[in-house]
């Protein structure tokens, strides 16, 4: 099986430059209100006339029950890094963003952030950080978008469910409520849309403070957001958490149990949205652990944090997989040398695939101290920037206005 390499990833980048961006990207100048926060400047790396986004938004996830999320972001047009934006375009907000934030995704104009903790959706302005509506959802976890609506997972069961079920809610993106619920799966975790169908991955009970600790689910759940219904369900591996799609594919990872009673390991997993049938992987692909991924289905690709082996996770052996969605391959580029300083719990990721730059965000190990957030080359041999964040710095969202 052929590998992935650095020069293939280098073609799809240059690809995407000669489809995308013919020449250096003319940026319309913008004012708003936060170009008066103070930040750290940072050296965004060569490729900056090619970059199209405005800001990289980081959502630090804080540490469980401190109400300390924060929101910081890379603004590109004076490569300026600023913490805590939200709180300080928000001072009449005196509990700032919240406790646990596990979600954070742009739509249109609008950054929404999922905290856990809080039991709430804070829609916030993309362009200024400014207050929108709080929408309270309890135990959220994670969000999606289809048409005029936003879609959230959540551990909560409904009223009148039968036990150990999770919910699924609806919010308007235009009155920024709710209007409806679905009773889905068990501790539902990651959501995604595809053909014209949403997925949810039932993980089940996978958080210490479960009363149902261990109790895992196994399901994904398809929903018609035409009827709001649960149309079929698709018989996964335990503990399933994360997911993503490439355009054809559902993509789930799940978290391994070390425990006698279970003894499961995680991998990745990928089904077919149309037939719902499991697509058969390499088992190269099957055994890589995941922190942290993200899909990108215009590009057949999927990138992720990880490790081949769980046992050694995070403290050494991390690496950021490559996967070729089309062809079923992966190949992997080892956090080594000036890329693997100081990096101690690689947390989350994003990718630029214009310029290809690689922003992950690192957390600490004990989860009370400041994490980091750094820029690499996309051959991680080059760390371009890294800035102190917030606690857990875990979710990324790249942003650019859109003009109506």
């Amino acid at each position: 099986m052929k590998k992935i390499t650095l020069l293939i990833f280098s073609c799809i980048l240059a690809t995407m430059f000669a489809s995308c961006v013919k020449d250096d990207v003319k940026k319309v100048i913008i004012t708003s209100d936060d170009d008066k926060l103070a930040g750290e400047k940072v050296s965004v790396g060569e490729n900056e006339n090619v970059n199209p986004y405005y800001k990289l938004f980081v959502l630090n996830e804080g540490a469980f029950m401190a109400n300390n999320s924060s929101l910081d972001f890379l603004r590109f047009t004076d490569n300026t890094y600023v913490r805590d934006a939200f709180s300080k375009m928000n001072p009449s907000i005196t509990m700032g963003l919240g406790d646990t934030g596990n979600d954070l995704q742009v739509y249109g104009n609008s950054l929404w952030a999922v905290i856990n903790g809080s039991g709430f959706v804070e829609v916030m302005s993309a362009y200024d950080e400014k207050h929108l509506a709080t929408i309270p959802v309890p135990q959220p976890r994670n969000i999606a978008f289809y048409d005029s609506y936003a879609y959230v997972t959540s551990y909560a069961t409904s009223e009148g469910a039968e036990e150990a079920t999770g919910t699924l809610y609806k919010i308007s993106l235009n009155t920024l409520k709710k209007v409806d619920s679905l009773s889905i799966g068990y501790n539902p975790e990651g959501i995604t849309v595809c053909k014209n169908r949403i997925f949810v991955a039932n993980g089940g009970g996978n958080h210490k403070f479960d009363p149902r600790y261990n109790v895992y689910d196994n399901r994904i759940s398809v929903i018609d957001p035409s009827t709001f219904k649960v149309t079929a369900e698709i018989s996964s591996v335990d503990n399933i958490c994360k997911m993503t799609n490439d355009g054809t594919n559902i993509w789930v990872s799940n978290m391994y149990d070390s425990s006698s009673s279970h003894a499961f390991t995680s991998g990745i997993h990928c089904y077919n949205a149309n037939t719902l049938k499991e697509v058969e992987l390499p088992q190269a692909i099957k055994d890589v652990h995941i922190s942290s991924m993200v899909g990108y289905p215009s590009l057949n690709r999927i990138f992720a944090i990880g490790a081949d082996d769980e046992s050694m996770w995070p403290g050494v052996g991390f690496n950021l997989y490559i996967i070729d969605t089309e062809k079923k391959e992966v190949g992997k580029i080892p956090f080594e040398g000036t890329a693997a300083e100081s990096l101690t719990y690689p947390y989350g990721l994003e990718v630029n695939v214009f310029t290809g730059d690689i922003y992950i965000g690192n957390a600490s190990m004990t989860f009370v101290d400041a994490g980091t957030v750094s820029g690499f080359t996309s051959d991680l041999k080059k760390k371009n920037w890294e800035v102190v964040a917030g606690v857990g710095p875990a979710h990324f969202a790249l942003y650019s206005p859109i003009y109506y």
